[in-house]
Formats: C-alpha cells, structure tokens, sequence
C-alpha cells in the first residue's frame, strides 16, 4: 500500500494554454494565448537558470561617443532570452541624436518591457551609466485577410512578428565618483559599486540579518532597471567623451537564484559570479593600463589606480628580477662567511643593487609591473614556490572572499576626506564639538563635514565611523613584531620560473667573482650589452615545447621531429606572471576555558 496522501491542489495563476478540439472554431486569439503559454514556460526555465550573458555581447568604445556590441545572447531577470543575431557589431551613438525614422510597429509579445523612455533628446551629463539590453519584437510583412465565407478583404495584416533588442543608457545618480586628485581609481570604484564592496564589509558583524540587496543594481530606481533589462556594460560620460567603458562590473555569467534571501551573500551561486567577474574586472584594467602605459609600466602603483583588488589575481612580471636575488644569496653568504650582519658591513646590499641594475638593462622587459612599485613596498621579504593546484585552488576560493582594500599613501592633506553628501551645508568639526555633531550624524549622512586639527572622518551606507589620526581611518596593518603586516603574500609557480631561473644561472654562472670586482672597483660591465629579454624569453619557450614534446613521444612511444620544428617555428613567448593573494597573518589563539585548579 502506498504511504502517501494527497491534501490539496492549487491552480491560480496557472499557465492557460488553449485545448483543441474537433470540431472548435480556431480564432488568432486562441493561438496568440497559445504562443504566450509556451513563453511563459520558457520563462519560468530562464528563471531556474538565472540571469546574465551566456556568451557575446562584448562591448568597447569606438570614435569617442559611439558604443560597439558585438552579437551575444543572454537571460534577463524575468527569465526571457535576450538575442543580438547581428552578422557585424552594432554600433550605437550615446549622444542623442534627432532623427525622423519610422515610428517602430511594436508587437505585443514583450508588451511589459515597453516602459516609457527619457528624455531622448537632451545632452548627456557627465556621470556613470549603465548599458542594458531587452527583448523586443516588431511586427513586418504583410498578408491578406479573408472573412469567414472565404471572401478576400481591402485590408492587409502583419505577416511576422520579428524578435529583436532594445537598448537603453541609465544615468547611475547613486554613484559618487571620487575627487580630482583620485580621479585614477574611478574606473575600479564604480565596478566594485556594482559588486557591492563597501557593503559586503559588514557581512560578517551581522550574518543573520545581511541585506541580500547589497550591490549597486540594488541601487538603481525599479522605473529604471526592470527585471526586463540585461545589463550589459558601465561607462563613464565625461566632457562629450566615454571616459572608459567596463563591461565585467556588470556582466555575469547565469546563475540560479537562491530559495534561501537571507544567505544570499554568503552561499549562494550570485556570489560565485560576483567574485569571477570581480577577478576579470581586475585582470582587463590591467591589461588596459598595460596598453596605455607602455614602458612606463613598471612605475603604475596599485594606489593610483585602484580603491580594491581582488583577494587573488595575476600580476605580468619580470621573472630575472624576481629571482636574482636567489641567485646571489649563495654567493653573498659565502663572502660574508655566512654571517647575516657582515652583509652590510661589507656593501654587499649595494652589490646586489647594482647587479639588479645589470639584469634589469639586460633582461628587462618595460611592459610588466614592478612588484615593489605597484604594491608599495608592502610586500612580504620572500615569495612562495607552489604548484599549479595551489593556484587553482586558491583562486576558486577567491570568488567570495572580500575584496584587498588598497590603502593611500600616507602623508596626504586630511582634507580630503571630506564626506561628500546632498546638501551644501558645511559643519566644522573641531575637538569643541566633536562628541556633539557625532550623536547628531547617526543615522544621517546627508551632511558634508569639513576637518579640522587632527580630526579625520570617514561615513559608510550602514554606519558612520569616526577617528582620530590619519592612520587609524585607513590602518597599516601592524603585526606583533610592531612591523607593517605586507599587504599581499606572492605566489610563483614552479614549473614557470625553474627554467627562467636556470638560464639566469647559466648566463652569469663562472663570472660572478669578475662581476663583483667590476662593481666592488666601479665598473660596470656584468653582463652583455643590448636587451636580451626577448631572446632569453623566446629560448624559454621553446624550451617548454620541447619538455611537452620529449614527454608526448614517451607517452606514445612515437617522435615526430617535423611536429618538434613546427612547434618551435611557431614557439610564442611566454608572459611571467606571480600570483598576488591576500596576506593572511598567522592565526591568534586564545583559551576556550578557564584553566580548572585542580
């Protein structure tokens, strides 16, 4: 016998498909009501899928006003799919201009994301905007009608109804863009609107009742950014041009929606997807900055340009930098008699600095970061040797760890940190009515305070904060040894650097005591003239597809020497990169219980 009991059934709302019988007369209505059931089925899948793009709809900047989108299908929020079939790119002006076009024939099958459009015509102001995309269907052709006794009518009625895209720009007024002088960290500040940053840091104080609509599409007025949009791209209007334009600030990839609201931010998928596009977000800001900086690459610093960066990511380096230090240590302990204190007492730090200068003249590479400049000097003395599964496996749990705060540099004016609000009333805050106008703020954030004596204020959405020193508002995190905690730890995998340091090794190996009586007497010949990276980096790389072919031909039992000099003719060089994560100190622990006497 079965062991279970039906107790109710419930059919509100429900989808109202058409049932077809002989017999019943067939009218555009019953098939139009047909077709809506079948969409509403799709919907309801799309909406088990989640939103974002599935693939495509890239978006750039082209001539200075115009936005370029390549074609790409996506789901909106109500589950719909969203589908840009174009051969070529399109190419939309953002500046509005006035037109006489025929007036669109909208059909009725997206009929609730038609919404009513802004201003059309008006010059663009200066600000952030988001790019969305929507469903839209029209109708075209035409076909005769007939009665039902069969006679043709004068009238003619549309043949198709075409499914296509609709694209709109939403000013972002809830985003604050920073001032003058930090006018190079807005790009990454307005992605990390999107994502939330400034908010998720209250996540852990108070898991059990964390706002779920955390993010700056949270933001956003419901009139404006409806379930209907798939948001595509942010950009940043400025002087009649796109500043820039940021696509993975907004993009994400589909994810289900999570039954459980309250623990949205914690487990569910969204926040999966948040932290990839948040790494990719950081990896195509630096590619871009690579391009526009050159050669002067290796002076960026992460300060100048970036407010967060993602708990872990790839930095492009120079691999003979990075290890000539190695490579000297043996020799260095060995002048010293392995006595650490003799080091400096013998110049040999200067040695070592000059011989840097030698590998960086002869193996340096201008297109790649410098890890001391862009992080500071807040890096930690030695970098770790991992493998490959480290990497992957560190980088996966990036996706919903907080972002890195990247802190100012120190010594700058306190007034700036003014707290930017609606209003144009300005409080001074001195040490007279400090305790006052603190009570009086909480809650209230609509006030622009001025700073004065040592007195510095920051204020968040949830909470307003006060201090009383520069560095306490932005803190250097400080270990137990009263030393600046770094603000990264770097990773290097091994397979990557073993053959780049091997071939420094080679190149300077039986001329290390020459070099260092050249530098020790102030010359200054250690290695071979002219730029030698590209050649060192080519020979590296054909070194890497000659270990990958020598272990294919052992597993096959099979050399192919014409595959071999293909591969080579063909052999790219590589680009070294470390892998920068966040600085965990060591863990503080401290008793559970009382010790019981006993």
């Amino acid at each position: 016998m079965a062991n279970f009991r039906k107790i109710g059934t419930d059919f509100s709302g429900g989808v109202r498909a058409a049932h077809y019988t002989n017999g019943r007369l067939l009218t555009a209505e019953d098939l139009r009501q047909d077709q809506q059931a079948v969409l509403a089925r799709l919907a309801a899948l799309g909406q088990s899928t989640g939103p974002g793009i599935v693939e495509g709809f890239e978006v750039t900047a082209v001539s200075g006003s115009n936005l370029q989108i390549t074609a790409g299908l996506g789901v909106n929020g109500e589950g719909t799919v969203v589908e840009l079939a174009t051969a070529g790119p399109v190419i939309l002006p953002v500046q509005p201009v006035i037109t006489e076009d025929e007036p669109l024939r909208r059909a009725g099958r997206f009929e609730a994301c038609l919404g009513d459009a802004g201003p059309g015509t008006t010059p663009l102001d200066s600000g952030a905007y988001l790019l969305t995309a929507a469903p839209l269907a029209r109708l075209e052709g035409a076909v005769p009608r007939r009665t039902c006794d069969g006679t043709e009518t004068s009238t003619c009625a549309n043949q198709w109804e075409v499914e296509g895209v609709e694209f709109k720009i939403i000013r972002l007024t809830g985003y604050k863009p920073p001032a003058a002088n930090r006018a190079g960290r807005n790009r990454n500040l307005l992605a990390h609107w999107f994502y939330g940053s400034d908010r998720l840091a209250d996540l852990m104080i108070d898991p059990f009742r964390f706002d779920p609509a955390y993010t700056g599409f949270a933001r956003i007025s419901a009139e404006d950014l409806t379930p209907c949009d798939l948001p595509l791209a942010a950009f940043y209007w400025q002087n009649g041009q796109i500043a820039f334009v940021d696509t993975w600030a907004v993009r994400r990839r589909p994810g289900p929606p999570y039954p459980a609201a309250v623990w949205t931010a914690n487990i569910s998928n969204r926040r999966v997807a948040e932290g990839e596009a948040r790494f990719l977000q950081f990896q195509e800001q630096l590619a871009a900055l690579q391009s526009a900086q050159d050669a002067a690459t290796r002076n960026v610093r992460a300060t100048d340009h970036f407010a967060y960066l993602p708990p872990a990511a790839f930095l492009p380096v120079n691999p003979f930098e990075l290890v000539v230090v190695d490579l000297f240590q043996a020799w260095f302990m060995k002048l010293s008699g392995g006595q650490r204190e003799r080091v400096e007492a013998l110049g040999l730090q200067k040695i070592l600095d000059r011989l840097r200068a030698g590998v960086r003249a002869t193996y340096g590479n201008t297109r790649v970061f410098d890890l001391d400049t862009f992080f500071a000097g807040r890096l930690p003395a030695r970098y770790s040797i991992v493998h490959e599964d480290d990497v992957h496996n560190r980088l996966h749990q990036s996706w919903v760890q907080a972002p890195i705060q990247v802190p100012l540099p120190a010594g700058l004016s306190t007034s700036v940190f003014e707290l930017i609000a609606a209003d144009s009333a300005v409080t001074t805050v001195g040490a007279a009515n400090f305790d006052n106008i603190l009570a009086a703020l909480q809650g209230h954030t609509a006030t622009k305070l001025a700073v004065a004596g040592n007195l510095s204020f920051m204020a968040t959405p949830s909470a307003l904060a006060a201090r009383r020193s520069w560095e306490v508002v932005f803190p250097w995190d400080v270990g137990e040894d009263q030393q600046r905690e770094p603000l990264v730890d770097i990773w290097v995998i091994d397979e990557l650097l073993d053959p780049y340091r091997s071939r420094l090794a080679e190149e300077i190996d039986g001329r290390i005591d020459a070099a260092i009586d050249a530098l020790t007497t102030g010359g200054g010949g250690t290695f071979t003239t002219g730029n030698q990276f590209a050649a060192m980096n080519t020979a590296v790389a054909k070194e890497f597809l000659l270990n990958n072919f020598l272990l294919e031909a052992a597993n096959i039992g099979v050399a192919r020497t014409t595959d071999l000099f293909q591969k080579l003719s063909a052999a790219r060089a590589p680009i070294f990169y470390v892998m920068f994560v966040r600085h965990r100190p060591p863990v503080t622990q401290r008793p559970l219980q009382l010790p019981v006497e006993q």
